[in-house]
């Protein structure tokens, strides 16, 4: 799917300092992160090192959290390109992405078997659609707050987790961030008590029972300020009765889930926060009215809802995918890595760029469509500068993929994809959208048939006084 351009060196007097003064391969990659800052978007550097870099657990490929894939000299070759096709440039997804825009996805459930189709789509069906700029809303639902008091300092949990992932992002989407807190309202669930041993029991609840848990507080989380796609992250504090309350890891099982959240695709994430003592406090009190006070664990909350927007954005979930192959792990809310890997960030540079560059081919081709469809629509001046600004764009973003200028090329796709955009969705073609040729008649005919009427019967007078004196003479 990509073209590579490969090239081999000794390591620089610098890397090969760093080789010998690391003490592990953690310690290695951190001093190659700062040594490599700057190259460019989408480069993708293999280095070779010793056995006992490497991790004793088997894998024998790493990726690191810049453009580094450290390997040793018992990597298999086709190993090394497979990490690099699928982990690093995500040809799968990206083809995948693609083709759900050329094709229909029910046609490919319907060749591939409804299960298979399905799933293998799965990422496709969670990430939410491309678009200018998206508003996450982070709530915290408290439904008995006269008896659960919770303390939860969402800006500060804002800045320490979700703006330094937002910031390496900024280039890519233009993010905006809200929080709110509601009270007296309660989430669509049904559960069933469970004992997990003679001291606990638990209020469990089935995956297939969460489909419709948000249905009761959609309305106190949609918006009406902004057009951009919203993504909901949402706390829920379980009432007295509902507490404890856990979600099982699937229907069969009734282990619990360790995360105790959910994620519903192009919408958002939930979870739920139990405060055991609090409510086990309560009940042995058995005071009604006594307010019971409890505090949310920023880090676990906000590591959660980091992971279920990376998913939202497009990112892969390697996790647990291949021993073989181990990714150094990022530090979330520490300064001193980065909040996102540098090879993910050029993965969404290419998976955003692809999907700019399709979805604008397909709007000028509806756009185009459109236009045959009713031939005597009125195409202003504005519009034609938009479809032009578009296919310039287009060409533009094409050249700098294939000179491998991620960033100049993602800039171009995005500008075409908002021209594209905004020329098909003009208001002047849209009042046409819905004045077609039948409708015309319907409107017209009703107007001139009375009218017509006389004129034609005055027409058959004219014709017998013309014929009766052309007789005469």
């Amino acid at each position: 799917m990509y073209s590579f351009f490969l090239s081999s060196r000794h390591p620089f007097s610098e890397e090969a300092r760093l080789l010998g003064a690391s003490k592990d391969l953690v310690d290695l990659d951190s001093s190659l992160l700062s040594l490599h800052s700057g190259v460019l978007a989408g480069t993708v550097l293999l280095f070779h090192v010793q056995d006992n870099f490497l991790p004793s657990d088997g894998a024998d490929v790493v990726v690191g959290r810049g453009r580094a894939v450290y390997f040793g000299k018992k990597t298999k070759l086709t190993k090394l390109i497979s990490v690099v096709q699928e982990v690093m440039l995500g040809e799968t997804a990206v083809a995948k992405t693609i083709a759900s825009i050329e094709e229909p996805s029910h046609d490919k459930v319907k060749n591939q078997g409804k299960d298979s189709g399905i799933l293998s789509n799965r990422g496709i069906l969670r990430r939410t659609p491309a678009a200018a700029g998206y508003d996450i809303l982070f709530s915290l639902l408290v439904p008995e707050p006269e008896k659960i008091q919770v303390s939860w300092n969402v800006p500060a949990s804002i800045r320490a987790y979700v703006r330094p992932f937002l910031k390496q992002m900024s280039n890519l989407i233009d993010i905006s961030v809200k929080s709110q807190v509601v009270y007296l309202q309660k989430l669509n669930i049904k559960s069933q008590k469970h004992r997990i041993n003679k001291q606990r029991d638990v209020n469990l609840i089935r995956q297939k029972d969460l489909g419709l848990a948000i249905n009761p507080v959609e309305s106190q989380l949609s918006s009406h300020v902004s057009s951009n796609p919203r993504l909901n992250f949402l706390v829920y504090i379980p009432t007295v009765d509902q507490s404890p309350l856990h979600i099982a890891e699937d229907d069969k099982s009734k282990h619990l889930l360790e995360s105790n959240a959910f994620l519903i695709p192009r919408w958002g994430g939930v979870l739920i926060h139990n405060s055991l003592d609090a409510v086990s406090n309560y009940r042995m009190k058995k005071q009604k009215f006594n307010t019971i006070k409890t505090e949310v664990d920023d880090a676990a909350i906000m590591g959660t809802f980091i992971m279920q927007l990376r998913l939202l954005l497009g990112l892969q979930d390697h996790s647990g995918k291949d021993n073989s192959t181990k990714i150094i792990p990022l530090t979330l809310g520490s300064d001193k890595t980065p909040p996102l890997h540098d090879w993910e960030h050029d993965y969404l540079l290419r998976l955003r760029t692809s999907e700019n560059l399709h979805l604008t081919r397909a709007t000028l081709q509806s756009l185009a469509h459109l236009l045959w469809q009713i031939p005597n629509i009125v195409i202003e001046d504005a519009i034609g500068e938009k479809v032009h600004e578009s296919v310039q764009e287009c060409l533009k973003a094409s050249e700098e993929l294939k000179l491998g200028r991620l960033e100049e090329a993602f800039s171009s796709s995005k500008k075409a994809f908002l021209a594209s955009d905004a020329a098909f969705f003009d208001p002047s073609l849209l009042a046409l959208l819905y004045f077609p040729e039948d409708q015309k008649y319907a409107i017209y005919i009703p107007l001139f048939l009375p009218v017509s009427i006389p004129v034609i019967m005055s027409l058959k007078s004219l014709y017998y006084f013309y014929y009766s004196k052309e007789k005469a003479e």
